[in-house]
């Protein structure tokens, strides 16, 4: 398990398991516009590290992003996973980027549960679909043209919505932060973003944030890349064939 620095001399930071994916970024994005100090620990999910048992005792479901923070509720550590449970926690943590007018909280919460219930994992398999899987030469039409047309329904939501706001749900949210980190490559997904004008422009004003710039690397690699490369067969394995094991069933087989 891989870790580098992006390392800031401030007691009490958080811990974030990272690897440049659209997930990963949401909560590096957080973190950056909360101005929590953080150490950035790389998580390379291509290499296999998601499924080290020392990760799996911090994200049990083998998945990246994930954080910990020494300075939990009561000082106490916490371990926090899920990319929806990530933003909701720092939110809380921070009084940032949930409304505490009790509609707009809930207009948020509810469009950060459609993108991790709904959007991130239909357009995820669009990209495993339109991408990697052709990539290692199998191209199934029937789940290409599904998977498109998923992810074609709920750009269509997401532009309807967007008529007339300039954000999600009220100000900007971690609604549009959960959401940003996908749509910026919906050329993946099979989408031709130019056909959507409020995402577009939703996009666009997001883009001009700092928080959406940062893009940290690891010694010897650009990570700023738009693609985890799956071509090869330990990456494919690591990225899609593995199961995760928790540490308990580990040392149940050695």
């Amino acid at each position: 398990m891989s870790v580098s620095g992006h390392k800031r001399d401030v007691s009490k930071v958080i811990e974030l398991f990272y690897d440049a994916t659209p997930n990963g970024r949401k909560a590096l994005i957080m973190l950056e516009e909360c101005g929590l100090a953080y150490n950035l620990n790389w998580i390379e999910i291509a290499k296999g590290d998601q499924h080290h048992p020392d990760y799996l005792e911090i994200s049990p479901n083998g998945k990246i992003p994930a954080i910990i923070d020494p300075d939990g509720p009561g000082g106490k550590r916490v371990t926090v996973f899920e990319t929806g449970a990530i933003l909701l926690y720092l939110a809380e943590k921070t009084g940032k980027f949930l409304s505490a007018d009790p509609v707009e909280r809930i207009d948020a919460i509810k469009w950060l549960f459609w993108q991790t219930s709904s959007m991130g994992p239909f357009v995820g398999q669009a990209v495993h679909f339109i991408n990697y899987a052709r990539d290692r030469g199998i191209d199934d039409t029937y789940a290409v043209d599904r998977y498109t047309a998923e992810a074609e329904g709920l750009y269509d939501v997401l532009e309807e919505h967007l008529e007339g706001r300039d954000y999600m749900a009220g100000d900007y949210s971690i609604a549009d932060i959960a959401t940003f980190p996908w749509v910026r490559v919906a050329k993946g997904h099979g989408i031709d973003i130019t056909q959507y004008d409020n995402i577009r422009n939703w996009s666009a004003r997001i883009s001009e944030r700092p928080s959406t710039r940062v893009k940290p690397t690891i010694p010897e690699k650009d990570a700023s890349f738009e693609r985890i490369d799956g071509s090869d067969e330990e990456s494919w394995k690591n990225l899609f064939d593995k199961k995760p094991k928790s540490a308990a069933q580990t040392a149940k087989t050695t």
